[in-house]
Parts: structure tokens; sequence; C-alpha cells
């Protein structure tokens, strides 16, 4: 009887050890999981950046192939300018301005992601250098991209921009000069 009560004890220790052990692993492969779609989330945005440098470097062609690799056709983006646009809006305003823009080069800056299930969201700093018609812009673009999980690949669904004060400055004199520029060929 006692080495029953020992054995029945020892079972249900051993039995509690094991349970405890395996929500650790399971605990350790969902972080494991995390890690990795961040990562996966990371190399998006990376990607989306290193993409947008080709086309406006000449690779105008496949603009609707980017497109369709990092965004849903539904997605939304508000501008730096507090405006927000359909896709189509965003593609049609890329492609006439690609034939415009030189030397351009960015950089993402202070990438930050969190993944929850399906769901993320990134922020960084966006840096773009780049002449449009001669006037030479330097933007800096603070970004939140929500992005979803979807048929095993991360598309981002919304897109929202800021900018500093110098920024919109730039945008104002670029503006103004195109204004100008329009008026007097009239």
């Amino acid at each position: 009887m006692k080495y029953t009560f020992v054995s029945l004890c020892l079972a249900v220790l051993m039995t509690g050890l094991l349970a405890c052990d395996s929500a650790k692993q399971q605990q350790e492969e969902q972080q494991m999981m995390a890690v990795q779609q961040e990562s996966a989330v990371k190399n998006l945005i990376t990607n989306l950046h290193s993409d947008l440098k080709r086309v406006y470097g000449g690779a105008a062609d496949d603009v609707d192939t980017m497109i369709a690799t990092y965004y849903v056709p539904d997605m939304y983006y508000v501008t730096p300018w507090g405006t927000s646009e359909t896709l189509d809006s965003t593609v049609l305003r890329l492609k006439a301005a690609i034939p415009r823009v030189q030397n351009y080069e960015n950089s993402v800056q202070n990438l930050t992601v969190s993944v929850y299930g399906d769901g993320a969201y990134a922020f960084y700093v966006l840096r773009q250098n780049y002449s449009i018609d001669g006037f030479e812009l330097e933007e800096y673009l603070p970004t939140t991209a929500i992005l979803e999980h979807i048929d095993g690949s991360w598309k981002i669904v919304h897109l929202q921009r800021t900018t500093d004060y110098e920024t919109m400055q730039q945008y104002v004199a670029l503006q103004q000069r195109t204004a100008k520029q329009t008026s007097q060929r009239k």
C-alpha cells in the first residue's frame, strides 16, 4: 500500500512535469514562430522599398507586378498631405511620376514590427531623396503599414504616412514652381 501510494505520487508528479515541459515547449515554438513572422514582415518592407528604387531606376514596366506583390487590391493609402486614396489612384500617380523622377534613393530607418496572429503592423521612417523635374526633394516620412497574412504571405492592407515641416515646405515649393511653369506656358 505504501509503495502504491508513492508510485501514484510519482506518476502524478511525472505527469505534471511532462505537462509543464510540453507547455513550455509549445510557448517556445510560438515565440519562434512570432520571430519568424516578424522577420518576414521586415523583409517585405525592405524588399518593397528596394523594388521601388528599381522601378524609379527604369524598371517602370514592373510597377503592376510590384504592387500586386506587396499590396491587397482594395488597400487604402493615406498620403503625407492627409488625403486618402485607393491603390488604383496611388498606382496612377506613381506611373505618372516615374518619367519625371531622377536619382532616386531611399532608406528604411527604425523599422519596428509586431505580429498578432494573421495581422501585423510595421512602423518605420522612410527617407527618400530624388529629383523631380529638376527640383530636389529630401523626404522624411514616418510610415505605418498594417499587414495581413493571406494565403501564406504578408500583404499590406493599409498604409499611412506623415511628414515633417521641412518636407511639407518642399511639397509647397514644388507645387508653386509647377503652377508658375504652367501659367508661363499659357
